[in-house]
């Protein structure tokens, strides 16, 4: 926990704050909630970038975030199922509803069919995330407190505009480090489609388990694990220009066993290639001078064999590179991309959200990145789940939960679902398979059996589009590069029978 502590307040710029000290004092409990209440299985740990050990918890199963969204979401599920959740998909919060003392009394809202409506609590809890996609609205925060960034692509969707904070914001709530935007150095370039503006981020854990970070000329050019905005800072002084910042991310095979999954995935994606034909072969496909790679590897070696090199690099995961023409290396364009947005509504340690002059709002919290005042400068890897996980925790035991009041709502919404798909007594060919690739009809096999995703699409954390491009295929592969095989036991009811056709 202490080296915890001083690597999140080195990161964030050197000040040690109450909010900083209750992540670091509630982190390891967070970790073990995670484990006991949610069964996830944090097995494993990490260095990731401005890390001082290896020490950040994940799964050995599956990847981290697919791993607790997803055991989350299915114990809200389950609660619903016992009437003590109210799951609302496919609806839009407008505006919060203040009380003539300053209290929030709840939320408008606008159902699937477009109908307006308003429910009312005791308490709002805003869990709505930041403003990092926010380009395009009228009252863009993004615009107003980082144009310099409007040029920039984002690995964050479409919905990250900011909606809680302005909400709040026109109340009266008070905000901090709005101008604090992360650039995450590794969002990945497709070839096939070079100019989307919202990436697929190449996990951090890529270079924490030795994967290298080349110019276009294959040399390194900054320690890679270093923070994240170092590593963009080094990106931008190497290429000033936005459209010129395409770099390489190579990982050996010894980073790419560690990886293994991540290594799957980016490359079922066509966001990685595997080379083989060593360094030769490496420098044709990344379109460089051979021996200039060669020269890159050869002081990478030196310098793992020593300890440190010239960017301040003393951890040397997967070293020494295999040089010979039997290596093989994984490869992959990346470029620069807004993450995260470390600014957000003023709270206090128990997140209730705050006005300008540090006044609580009665009856309104807020938690995870609609939040500001914890990363300050720069978020490590790993401190964002932790975020959700500490502060979602100390919010929801805050709540008054106990209180009794006339809470009212009006008629419940349409949440649009459609009965899940019933067992068929007969298998399902390739052919049958192939007929269902619409997201109103989205077939996918997984390890034998055919499942029908449409009702699943819109509740997936990973978006509905992960799952479209397995659309009427199958995909087992990327499902296990993912997720944890018991994962599917939640899924029962969406099996449409056994493929009986290659994969």
């Amino acid at each position: 926990v202490d080296t915890f502590l001083q690597d999140t307040v080195k990161s964030a710029g050197g000040q040690l704050t109450p909010l900083r000290q209750v992540l670091a004092n509630e982190s390891w409990s967070a970790v073990e909630w995670l484990r006991t209440r949610m069964d996830i299985a944090l097995n494993q740990t990490c260095q990731l970038g401005g890390h001082s050990s290896a020490r950040t918890w994940r799964p050995s199963t599956g990847m981290i975030g697919a791993e607790v969204t997803f055991a989350v979401a299915n114990e809200l599920k389950r609660l619903q199922k016992q009437g003590k959740v109210e799951i609302m998909m496919s609806t839009t919060v407008t505006d919060l509803i203040r009380g003539e003392d300053g209290t929030i009394l709840g939320v408008t809202y606008v159902d699937s069919k477009g109908g307006n409506h308003a429910a009312y609590a005791t308490s709002t809890v805003l869990a709505s995330g930041g403003y990092g996609h926010d380009w395009t609205t009228t009252d863009s925060l993004l615009l107003k407190h980082r144009n310099d960034l409007k040029d920039l692509p984002t690995t964050l969707g479409t919905w990250t505009t900011g909606d809680g904070l302005k909400m709040a914001m026109k109340l009266g709530a008070g905000t901090v480090d709005m101008t604090k935007v992360q650039l995450h150095p590794t969002g990945f370039v497709d070839d096939e489609h070079p100019e989307e503006r919202t990436k697929v981020l190449a996990g951090e854990i890529t270079r924490g388990v030795g994967g290298l970070l080349l110019d276009r000329t294959g040399k390194r050019f900054v320690n890679e694990l270093t923070t994240r905005q170092a590593a963009v800072d080094a990106m931008v002084a190497r290429e000033p220009r936005v459209e010129d910042r395409i770099f390489f991310l190579v990982m050996n095979e010894q980073s790419m066993k560690v990886a293994h999954r991540h290594a799957t995935l980016y490359s079922k994606k066509g966001l990685m290639k595997e080379i083989k034909g060593g360094v030769e072969a490496l420098a044709k496909h990344m379109g460089v001078d051979a021996s200039e790679l060669r020269a890159t590897l050869q002081s990478y070696n030196a310098a793992a064999a020593a300890g440190a090199d010239e960017f301040g690099k003393t951890a040397f995961h997967a070293a020494p590179w295999e040089l010979g023409s039997e290596a093989v290396y994984l490869v992959g364009k990346v470029t620069p991309v807004i993450h995260y947005t470390m600014g957000g509504l003023s709270v206090d340690l128990e997140g209730k959200v705050l006005t300008e002059d540090n006044r609580v709002i009665p009856g309104l919290y807020a938690a995870g990145e609609v939040s500001g005042g914890v990363h300050g400068n720069n978020r490590l890897g790993g401190n964002s789940l932790l975020e959700c996980t500490v502060f979602g925790r100390i919010v929801g035991n805050s709540l008054p939960l106990g209180v009794t009041t006339d809470v009212k709502q009006t008629q419940p919404v349409d949440k649009g679902k459609t009965a899940a798909a019933q067992p068929r007594a007969t298998a399902v060919s390739a052919e049958e398979l192939a007929k269902h690739t619409t997201a109103e009809d989205c077939w996918v096999v997984v390890h034998g059996q055919v499942y029908d995703f449409s009702e699943y699409l819109p509740e997936h954390p990973g978006g509905a589009q992960a799952i479209m491009d397995v659309a009427g295929k199958d995909g087992t592969e990327i499902f296990d590069a993912i997720h944890s095989a018991r994962m599917l036991d939640d899924f029962d009811d969406f099996i449409v029978g056994p493929f009986e056709g290659e994969g």
